[in-house]
């Protein structure tokens, strides 16, 4: 779904298992239409996982995590977007870290709702934003996930955070 604003960025939205694209085509126009002005607004690609829901089953083996990512970085390109922000959970927060990890000069952002890495030490040479995230990944674990308020101003919340 295509923002009509001229600041949107692209988003790629990746559903987890056992869900399918109904999930995040419940949360695109809120993201793609910000009632408020002033909050960041996503043009919103909500591909299917392989095998799940509308995308039916793969012709062939091998679809892997990584595998998926690099589909998910040539669909981008295809669709005009050579940077772009990527957001997921379970299954899908497993191929939005694939493409950070795979795709660091496309991904300006990412956010998962299952993170799948290992917080890196205190003790090292992090920066204040990183040390900033830290503090608030921690917290969120502290809270159980609780976290207030709703999905969609999260999400714009974390990018537009992670974007300045």
């Amino acid at each position: 779904m295509r923002s009509p604003r001229a600041d949107a960025r692209p988003l790629v939205l990746t559903h987890g298992w056992p869900s399918s694209v109904i999930e995040p085509l419940e949360v695109a126009d809120a993201l793609a239409n910000p009632a408020e002005p002033g909050a960041a607004a996503f043009h919103v690609v909500a591909p299917a996982l392989p095998g799940f829901g509308p995308s039916g089953r793969p012709s062939t083996t091998g679809w892997s995590v990584d595998r998926t990512a690099d589909a998910w970085a040539v669909l981008m390109s295809r669709l005009g977007y050579g940077h772009f922000v990527a957001a997921g959970g379970d299954w899908g927060g497993r191929v939005t870290t694939a493409l950070g990890a795979r795709y660091p000069d496309r991904v300006e952002a990412l956010h998962t709702f299952t993170p799948y890495v290992e917080v890196p030490p205190e003790d090292g040479e992090l920066s204040e934003r990183e040390l900033a995230g830290l503090a608030e990944t921690r917290a969120f674990w502290e809270l159980g996930g609780e976290v207030p308020g709703c999905y969609v101003a999260e999400l714009r919340s974390a990018f537009a955070a992670m974007l300045h």
